[in-house]
């Protein structure tokens, strides 16, 4: 029992450390944006609207070997597809870089892209213009990011009434601004 109380104390500590640390300069926000799985079928810290609809694909990424997440449309699918991260504590009035690599495949959605959006997602920020046919492509965008109620930030990956297919892999959100 000492022992788990000694255990509990230190991971508290460590964890009130972690909170008040300052972010780096160019350091990846996203938790896992690489898309890594070993031992199980999905990446840790990403959730997904549907197991069909949003895939994962180990060595589907640029190159061949790169994990990749694709997201499916069908004919009988909800509205919304999507692969988010809640939770992302970032600082509104600071400078932030969003990047990721997308590959579509007949991509067609009135409302869809990679954003970073605010608590309740009143605003949001990234790229919302892809095409309907590329091969792997680098998008990077530099934003000074707006204000959440909550002081809480996600990053979703998201496409309404979709057709088609929309590959994601390597997604970063850095800091630029301490």
């Amino acid at each position: 029992m000492k022992r788990f109380l000694v255990m509990l104390a230190a991971l508290a500590m460590a964890t009130a450390t972690a909170l008040n640390a300052a972010v780096a300069v160019g350091e990846n926000l996203i938790i896992n944006g690489n898309f890594d799985a070993e031992q199980t079928d999905f990446p840790a810290f990403w959730s997904r609207s549907s197991p069909t609809l949003v895939s994962y694909a180990r060595t589907g990424g640029p190159g061949g070997s790169q994990p990749a997440v694709v997201l499916h449309s069908d004919e009988k699918a909800a509205t919304t597809v999507s692969l988010r991260q809640q939770g992302l504590g970032l600082v509104a009035g600071e400078t932030y870089r969003l990047s990721a690599k997308i590959r579509t495949k007949g991509f067609e959605s009135p409302h869809g892209g990679i954003v970073v959006h605010n608590d309740g997602w009143v605003s949001d920020i990234g790229f919302k213009n892809l095409p309907a046919d590329s091969d792997w492509t680098p998008m990077t965008r530099q934003f000074t990011l707006f204000p959440s109620r909550g002081k809480e930030y996600g990053l979703a990956v998201f496409a309404t009434h979709m057709r088609g297919e929309l590959h994601v892999a390597d997604i970063k959100l850095e800091a630029v601004s301490p």
